[in-house]
């Protein structure tokens, strides 16, 4: 690259002010954030799986209790509520832990704004 290629990469496109390195930087960081990896099939299923024989496991012991039926059914109806209740909790952390990520998309981008919009040559 030559020298003006590497000084005109190195300046504000807005005001043609020059940048210090660190901005350059951090807003390649900053507008590139890391991407998650999705799931892999053997993982999905893995946890499909899982679920799948620890109710179904709960649900033949419950059956096979020696006991009435409405004791079957109050038991059983706990494991239901049980699971339920498993299932929102993940989904309100998971829904919590979205609305911190926007949040902070927010915050960044009214950071990245005032950064841009501030010129310490005036």
């Amino acid at each position: 690259m030559s020298a003006n290629a590497t000084n005109a990469a190195h300046t504000d496109s807005a005001r043609g002010n020059p940048m210090p390195m660190a901005n350059l930087a951090w807003r390649s960081t900053m507008s590139n954030p890391p991407r998650t990896q999705p799931h892999s099939g053997a993982w999905v299923a893995q946890v499909w799986i899982s679920f799948a024989v620890s109710v179904g496991a709960t649900a033949l012991g419950i059956l096979y209790l020696p006991v009435d039926i409405w004791m079957k059914a109050f038991v059983g109806m706990g494991l239901l509520f049980s699971v339920g209740s498993t299932l929102n909790v993940a989904k309100t952390t998971r829904d919590q832990f979205e609305a911190e990520k926007l949040h902070a998309k927010v915050d960044e981008a009214r950071l990245e704004r005032l950064l841009v919009e501030h010129d310490p040559m005036k």
